[in-house]
């Protein structure tokens, strides 16, 4: 099955919450895709993300 998320890092706390919401229905894998500065998105969701999937 496929889910699908739009969002943006003005509520990352929202996405977060959505991301949970993917691993309780059973997804194991999240593939995002990166805009403006890729750079600075992953430094972002390594700062604020990655901790609550731990």
């Amino acid at each position: 099955e496929v889910f699908t998320s739009t969002g943006g890092i003005e509520d990352i706390d929202r996405e977060i919450e959505r991301f949970k919401a993917f691993e309780a229905a059973g997804q194991t894998q999240l593939s995002l895709r990166l805009h403006d500065d890729p750079m600075q998105a992953l430094d972002l969701i390594g700062q604020k993300v990655i901790p609550h999937f731990k």
